[in-house]
């Protein structure tokens, strides 16, 4: 089973912030979504998304993740990423690589 986009505003919905009784509602269906899972349960969110997007920016928010998702429920939780992450653990080595590709690549463009 998958949550994806378990981050703050999508889960819980933004629309559904304005009482206490949407928000607990909110919280029941997300229980009711991560305990439904037989086999296996992936939950994503992305470390950032485009905001109203136009043709003339690409801004974007760094996206934080859900408050319903707190640190006991995480504790229970592998943490997987698919990339480098902001705030990360990383090693040197990895944006050192990581650099030296986007800089061939570059180079190869413009010889």
């Amino acid at each position: 089973m998958y949550l994806i986009h378990a981050a703050d505003g999508c889960l819980p919905s933004d629309m559904s912030t304005g009482s206490e009784e949407e928000l607990e509602e909110e919280l029941r269906l997300a229980y009711v979504a991560m305990t439904r899972a037989r086999n296996f349960l992936y939950i994503t969110w992305p470390l950032r998304y485009y905001h109203r997007w136009s043709n003339f920016t690409d801004r974007h928010v760094y996206a934080q993740l859900s408050r319903f998702l707190t640190e006991e429920v995480q504790a229970t939780c592998t943490l997987e990423s698919s990339g480098l992450q902001r705030g990360g653990a990383e090693e040197e080595g990895d944006r050192a690589t990581i650099s030296a590709r986007v800089r061939q690549r570059l180079d190869a463009i413009w010889d």
